[in-house]
């Protein structure tokens, strides 16, 4: 399960830096034990919120997509049926004999 971080009030003096939020919620140990991706993106949504402030929180949600994205098609290729043989020999009356199934 990834687990973005969206750190607000990064353009507070007393803010905290990435690592300590890291440090602070056991992220490195989430990653390790788990396997689960984490990421802390620093952000300031202000109210007037102007187009630079809304970078962060975009690459956070475009982090988030991407590692959604990257699980689900990890998971559909894991869960593809081995290709159906289908018999060498014989007819297709002989193939499709309802004695056989």
């Amino acid at each position: 399960m990834p687990c973005p971080s969206l750190a607000n009030k990064q353009d507070k003096k007393d803010a905290l830096l990435p690592c300590d939020i890291i440090e602070y919620l056991l992220l490195e140990t989430l990653m390790n034990e788990k396997k689960s991706p984490c990421r802390v993106e620093p952000c300031s949504a202000i109210k007037n919120l102007q187009r630079r402030n809304h970078q962060p929180v975009i690459e956070g949600l475009r982090w988030l997509l991407s590692v959604i994205e990257y699980k689900r098609e990890e998971q559909h290729t894991r869960q593809q049926p081995p290709p159906s043989s289908i018999p060498a020999s014989g007819s297709l009356d002989e193939r499709c004999s309802s004695e056989r199934y």
